[in-house]
Order: C-alpha cells, then structure tokens, then sequence
C-alpha cells in the first residue's frame, strides 16, 4: 500500500474575506440596535428619576421654609399681592402682653389724652432701631399694618424691654385690643 500525500490545505481555511466581515458587522449593528431599544428606556427612566428627586427636594425645601417663615408673621398680615405672583407677610421680631404704663389696668386706646406708653408684662421683648409696635392688627380698614393704622414706631427701645415702659410714636392706635390678643413688634 502506497501512501497519499496529504492535500493541500485550502487557501481559504487561512482567513476570511471581506464579505465575511462587512456581514459580521452589519449583522452585530442590527443586533446592537435591537439591544439598545431595550436598554435605552430603563436609562431613561433612571435620568427622569433623578430629575425628578432634584426637584421633589427644591419644592420640599421652598414649602418648609415658607412654612417656618409664615409662622413667624404678624397675625392678619398674610397677603398675596394683585397679580397673585408672591405672597408678602410682616415677620414679627418678638410679641408681648401689654399694660398702662404704671397701672394694673388694659391699655385704652380710647382715653383722652392719647396713651403713648405702656408696659410688656412676661418675657423680654427685644427691639431695635427701625422695629414697629404693632396692636390689634386685623388687617381691615382702620386696622391695618400695612395702611399704617395698627402700626406705629418705636421710639424708645433697649436691648430687652420687660416692666419697662417704652414710648410709641404718632397718633394713637384705632381701636382697643380685646382681652386675649398681645402686642407684637414688626420689621418692614
């Protein structure tokens, strides 16, 4: 028996062709398109939620503040300006219950000659230069501190004012204060 000789390896065995590979390509391309519809919506989805966490923390913070800062407003001095675009409020500095000066009466804004001075019963009231003595607020005509007419100037003041009698000045307020509601000092 006489052996063969072995064949010859063909030539294409070696390698591939370019046709081969422009199919490899284009076939991985239809499949990477495939692929990236299902990937591309869960990406998404991730962006949209942390967009939408920024913003759900940006209003959080916004409300909490107004909240605090609403809480600290003068009674009855709430508003929202006329073209609905902000809401205005008196930020009060500190409150107090009042007395005539020296007396153990109420405080009446309805005696003859105009009282001018009065006393804060409790606390320490702190007040500084440019705060507003603010009494019966309602925030209706003739009792308004934003017209001016439940609101009037310190005059004299310290750094903590507790049975001390201090000095309002202007004309004296409209209208008495009921039993239960107190004093308060207003910046603006």
């Amino acid at each position: 028996m006489q052996r063969r000789p072995p064949r010859p390896t063909p030539r294409r065995s070696l390698g591939f062709t370019l046709f081969e590979a422009v199919l490899v390509i284009m076939l991985t391309g239809i499949v990477g398109v495939m692929v990236s519809g299902f990937v591309r919506q869960p990406i998404d989805a991730y962006i949209d939620l942390g967009r939408r966490a920024e913003l759900t923390d940006a209003a959080d913070l916004a409300l909490r503040r107004m909240a605090r800062e609403l809480r600290t407003a003068l009674p009855n001095s709430v508003r929202v300006d006329a073209s609905g675009q902000y809401v205005e409020f008196l930020p009060v500095r500190s409150a107090g219950r009042y007395r005539a000066a020296g007396a153990g009466d109420s405080l009446d804004f309805s005696a003859a000659p105009a009282v001018e001075t009065f006393e804060v019963l409790g606390p320490a009231v702190s007040a500084q230069a440019g705060d507003q003595i603010v009494v019966h607020n309602l925030g209706l005509p003739g009792a308004d501190a934003y017209e001016g007419s439940s609101r009037r100037a310190l005059t004299t003041f310290g750094a903590a004012l507790s049975s001390v009698g201090y000095t309002v000045g202007g004309t004296q307020f409209p209208m008495p204060r009921p039993t239960s509601v107190s004093t308060s000092s207003a910046r603006r």
